[in-house]
């Protein structure tokens, strides 16, 4: 196998035809240039520059070899060369992102206001939460990125903690109990709509709630996402457990009250495989979400605080 600086050497003799003039442009001195010619003409058991003059000729197998040696050159270079930076205002770029319909419901409406500022050739998809498949979905491209509950993150994939998102109780307005203190009792008399999504791999964190509060939980219905819950509160005396931030864009026939029963905030975390930990475009969007993620957060504080 031939060395790059070889080969390097090589076509810049086939510019030059000049080993003093090689040597100049590569700057190295001429007796190492010769030392490396030596060394190509072994290599290829060819003499590849013959004598012509003041200057150099190249042999038949000579100027065969230039021109794929230059394509080589070429090649190395290509795989050595750094990616180019990211520019969100004019490079366009595809996001494949799966997530929860939770986690939509609290931050998609911050992530679109900003992205049409930040990024307007920027293309979200986003796709359903399959934890199974998440690892090798990310490790092939098919997506980009994933947000879900800390607790749920596979191993081997990186991780960045984007926000906290609390729970309430979500009620019609005009049910009995909206009128009323939600206390534990209260809340144990309540018939309810439970939501447990395919991912969860374990029971659900208000059940736990509810057993460690040693109360029991009277659950008339059980649905897949929190998708289906506000249209089937509007018309029902029942009551569900919603997140916070996706509660409060719901119109005037909710109320939402807080959980008598102590129940632990669900962390969420930006994850992505590590083969493209390094990507400019990559970076940006992580940092991208990050940033959307922070703003939901600083206006769900202001909303709380009032």
């Amino acid at each position: 196998m031939i060395e790059p600086r070889l080969l390097q050497v090589f076509v810049v003799l086939a510019e030059t035809q000049s080993v003093s003039k090689a040597a100049e442009t590569l700057g190295v001195s001429q007796p190492a240039l010769s030392a490396s010619l030596r060394k190509l003409r072994t290599a290829l058991d060819d003499p590849l520059f013959v004598r012509s003059g003041r200057s150099l000729a190249m042999t038949d197998r000579g100027r065969a070899l230039a021109e794929k040696a230059q394509t080589v050159l070429e090649q190395l270079d290509a795989l050595t060369e750094r990616e180019p930076a990211f520019d969100p205002k004019t490079d366009p770029l595809v996001l494949k992102i799966a997530a929860s319909d939770f986690t939509l419901g609290s931050i998609l409406p911050t992530i679109v206001a900003e992205l049409t500022a930040a990024a307007p050739r920027t293309r979200l998809e986003f796709r359903p939460l399959e934890l199974n498949a998440l690892e090798q979905t990310l490790a092939s491209g098919a997506l980009d990125l994933a947000v879900l509950p800390t607790a749920l993150v596979p191993e081997n994939l990186k991780v960045r903690r984007l926000f906290e998102e609390r729970f309430v109780c979500l009620l019609r307005r005009d049910h009995p109990a909206a009128s009323k203190p939600l206390t534990k009792p209260a809340l144990a008399e309540l018939r309810h709509i439970r939501v447990a999504p395919a991912m969860t791999r374990s029971g659900s964190p208000v059940d736990a709630a509810f057993q460690a509060a040693k109360l029991r939980r009277d659950i008339a219905l059980t649905v897949p996402n929190y998708q289906l819950v506000p249209p089937l509160i509007a018309q029902s005396d029942l009551v569900s457990f919603f997140p916070f931030r996706w509660a409060e864009t719901l119109d005037k026939r909710f109320v939402t009250r807080k959980s008598p029963i102590h129940l632990k905030p669900t962390q969420l975390s930006l994850v992505w495989h590590p083969a493209r930990q390094l990507a400019p475009p990559h970076a940006w969007a992580r940092q991208f979400l990050a940033q959307a993620a922070k703003i939901a957060d600083t206006r769900q504080r202001t909303l709380t605080s009032r």
